[in-house]
């Protein structure tokens, strides 16, 4: 198995600050869009405002997690379509300008619609129509722009090549764009690394394998194999993966509610050396089925299990900056310790060389130095 290293396509911009004209701050956004409107690509054309009749189509379209599809949901400003890297620009500079707060959506595949959803007012900067994706199979290489899928991804690479792969998640609707930015974890990584690791190279706006699943539920000794699992994992061989997804069943007695975990298996190798791994010893071995809550009770056992065999998702419910235009380093140390770890204080000093004055922000963005 091979890997492409990956190159993303957007563009590098300087950004610079103009006086605010009178007027809302959405009618000043819009000016300045039109403003800034040039052929053969004008902006204009890929704007829309909750006049037009399209706008709630193109705002649910890629809206993934159904909660945020309900009328409670802020109503934002506008959303531009971008169709050219051009509109990317334009439209980060005129919300900057006008000091209106942008979310940048790629795939939509965000548990906490963090990408499209905000507590100020706000733009969306629509990247899915920049979806293109070339393939160089001499080079090993892939250029694709921030709005591709990563089914998409996938495909392209599969037409050219039936022995490469990219190192990303298992969710095709998943966008590259957010899903690079944050790392990029698949089944790939524990032989080939994070998305991002195989990055060779990006431009930005500033500012074959055995597949296997086996289903456990509680009554099955189910949950206490997850426990046990923290304690095999580092010694399996490097090309076998395995993820664990669970959920709410029918149990086996009386029609109760169980739950269910399903252990999702890839393997980078041919059969013959995967029989011996999931039919050795260890398959026999009692201690993979005792019993044991998964989500409730993980809490008490993180101090003593590696904390790096459990990845969870973005969750606001740990810590996050309300309202989203605001920002306090104590907040954000409480999420951004649990995300990255001892990581967090290098991304807020390159937070501070890139972005100072933490234009580009959310909930649970990282924020610079500087933040009060």
């Amino acid at each position: 198995m091979e890997t492409f290293s990956f190159l993303m396509s957007t563009i590098t911009i300087m950004l610079s600050i103009v006086q605010a004209a009178s007027g809302s701050p959405n009618e000043n956004f819009l000016k300045c869009l039109s403003h800034h409107s040039k052929t053969p690509n004008p902006v204009s054309d890929v704007v829309f405002t909750q006049s037009n009749n399209s706008f709630s189509a193109i705002l649910n379209m890629h809206i993934q997690n159904k909660r945020f599809k309900a009328t409670t949901t802020p109503k934002l400003l506008a959303i531009v379509t971008a169709q050219h890297k051009s509109h990317v620009r334009t439209t980060i500079l005129c919300a900057k300008t006008h000091g209106i707060q942008i979310r940048i959506r790629s795939g939509g595949h965000d548990i906490e619609g963090l990408s499209y959803v905000s507590d100020v007012p706000y733009v969306v900067l629509d990247l899915f129509p920049l979806h293109s994706v070339h393939v160089d199979k001499s080079s090993a290489t892939a250029r694709v722009e921030a709005g591709a899928t990563l089914g998409q991804l996938y495909y392209h690479i599969y037409k050219k090549s039936k022995v490469h792969a990219f190192p990303a998640g298992v969710a095709t609707s998943i966008g590259t764009g957010g899903h690079f930015s944050g790392g990029g974890y698949g089944n790939l990584m524990r032989k080939y690394g994070l998305s991002v690791d195989n990055i060779i190279d990006a431009k930005i706006v500033d500012a074959n394998v055995t597949v296997f699943t086996v289903n456990k539920i509680v009554e099955d000794g189910a949950t206490d194999v997850l426990y046990k699992w923290q304690e095999v994992a580092p010694n399996l061989d490097q090309d076998l993966f395995i993820r664990v997804e669970h959920s709410v069943v029918n149990g086996t007695k009386g029609g109760k509610k169980t739950v269910q975990l399903s252990f999702i298996g890839e393997f980078l190798g041919t059969i013959d050396r995967l029989l011996p791994l999931v039919n050795g010893d260890e398959a026999n071995n009692p201690d993979l089925n005792i019993s044991r809550s998964f989500y409730d009770l993980m809490a008490p056992y993180a101090s003593n299990s590696p904390r790096e065999t459990f990845h969870k998702y973005r969750d606001v419910d740990i810590g996050a900056n309300h309202p989203s235009n605001t920002t306090s380093l104590d907040i954000a140390r409480t999420y951004g310790s649990k995300y990255f770890k001892q990581n967090f204080d290098r991304l807020m000093q390159v937070k501070s060389r890139v972005d100072p004055l933490n234009f580009f922000r959310y909930e649970q963005s990282i924020p610079p130095k500087s933040s009060n």
